[in-house]
């Protein structure tokens, strides 16, 4: 019950033809199997994503049936907040925003002298928090690291049961949690062999990545 239609072109005339073309195709075969397309915000949107060339320029709207698309500067796919400029700033301060309140939902009665011992808070934090934060990382994280210094060394202090901040060195040798741009990277590589040990069709996808210029 949910799907993105993505279309790439040189310039956004070209672009919203083929959109609009991708939305009468839909509209025509909704209308076959008796299905309704809901339009309604947060339901169906279009994200546009415009060179530094065609920034200034409107945009027609595109329409499915009678109704309109609206556009928005981002929209949720697939967990993942994309924007109209590709930082992922927006979605980067969901996903701390998130992993402050898991990791203090399991910490918030562990201090110093009582509570969850050190082994026990470094697994939660791999376990409950990393995930959350790594999820689909290779995609948005790269650009958004700073955004999570705070959570992490915060993170470290508290697992460590450290009155004062320490070396963050010794932090990660001791609780076993690497720098997050080293686990990033981790991540990405992992992911980049799968992809290309996969079927053909993930192999030719990967390959077609490699080759896209990277967005003005």
């Amino acid at each position: 019950d949910d799907g993105t239609i993505l279309v790439i072109e040189k310039s956004t005339p070209v672009c919203h033809k083929i959109m609009q073309q991708a939305c009468t195709f839909l509209q025509a075969w909704c209308k076959k199997w008796r299905l309704i397309v809901n339009c309604e915000k947060n339901k169906t949107e279009c994200v546009i994503i415009k060179s530094k060339d065609s920034a200034g320029s409107s945009v027609p709207k595109l329409k499915i049936g009678e109704n309109e698309v609206q556009y928005v500067n981002k929209s949720k796919v697939l967990g993942i907040y994309v924007d109209y400029e590709l930082k992922y700033d927006f979605h980067a301060r969901s996903v701390l925003k998130g992993c402050w309140y898991k990791w203090q939902l399991l910490t918030f009665k562990t201090t110093r002298k009582k509570g969850l011992n050190t082994v026990t808070l470094a697994l939660l934090f791999k376990t409950a928090v990393l995930p959350k934060l790594l999820y689909a990382a290779p995609i948005w994280l790269h650009g958004n690291l700073d955004t999570f210094k705070n959570l992490m060394a915060k993170s470290l202090l508290k697992i460590i049961g450290s009155q004062f901040f320490i070396p963050k060195v010794i932090a990660e040798v001791a609780t076993n949690i690497p720098p997050l741009s080293l686990t990033l990277e981790l991540v990405t590589v992992k992911f980049c062999l799968k992809a290309l040990s996969s079927d053909d069709t993930m192999k030719a996808v990967m390959m077609q990545i490699e080759e896209i210029p990277s967005h003005p």
